[in-house]
Order: structure tokens, then sequence, then C-alpha cells
């Protein structure tokens, strides 16, 4: 979906931008964009409702504008995010957008590896957690 031939002042909004459909389902990764290549993506008019978004930037205060969750309306927000980063991402009024707009929340951080399966004529359910699928029995009850 992204980049096309605009040139950016930021290099995050080069990020390249896929949506992904598979079982009639659709996910939206999203890279480091920000507000001004989520601006041209909802001015494209190429966005629509998805069932998983890889929330852009890590969910960094300077992306996931207004206008772009309206537009993509997630069932399931990932944030690709560490333990304790530097960055405090996801930033609180970025998480509260999303919870807004109807997305349920998973944080790498929380979950390790995170995986969707969009199977045909299936439901989408909470996604495979890895931590919680492999538990290290020497630091995890």
């Amino acid at each position: 979906m992204h980049p096309g031939d605009d040139g950016y002042q930021r290099d995050n909004d080069s990020s390249c931008v896929l949506l992904v459909s598979a079982g009639g389902h659709t996910a939206l990764i999203t890279g480091d964009i920000e507000a001004e290549a989520e601006r041209d993506i909802v001015r494209d008019g190429a966005l629509a409702a998805v069932d998983v978004v890889v929330v852009p930037h890590h969910g960094s205060r300077t992306s996931s504008t207004q206008d772009f969750v309206t537009a993509v309306r997630p069932s399931w927000a990932v944030y690709a995010v560490g333990y304790r980063n530097r960055w405090n991402f996801p930033v609180r009024s970025v998480v509260e957008r999303w919870q807004q707009a109807g997305a349920q929340a998973v944080r790498t951080s929380d979950s390790g590896a995170i995986t969707f399966e969009l199977a045909p004529g299936q439901v989408l359910t909470r996604p495979h957690d890895w931590r919680r699928e492999h538990p290290r029995p020497w630091r995890d009850p």
C-alpha cells in the first residue's frame, strides 16, 4: 500500500505498509509510519476496516492519528514493543484511541511472538501467545 512516489522528510514515513488478505480476513502491517504517511494513506482511500493492525511506530505519540484509527477500525491492535522500552511505547493516548475504536490489544512485550490464524470460514479468535504456550517452568508459574 505504501510508500508511493511521495518523498518524505522523515524516514519513518517511508516505511513499507502491507495489507495482507487471507482466509477472508485482513491484517495491516504498518511499519514505523507516522502522521504524514497515515494522512496520505487515508487520503488515497484504499483503507477499510481490518481484522488486525500492527500499530504504527510502536504506538508512539507521532502516530495513530484519529483519522487513521477511524479508517482502520481493527478487531485487534498489536503493539510491537519491548519490555520496559526507554520510549515508554505505546503511549497512553494512542492505546486509548485504539480501544475507543473497539480494538482488543496485545503486546509483544507481554506475549513474545503473536500469531493470528486467518482461516477461511472461521471467526478470528484470540491470537496464539508464545510465552503462554511455551512457559518456562524455571521462571513462570
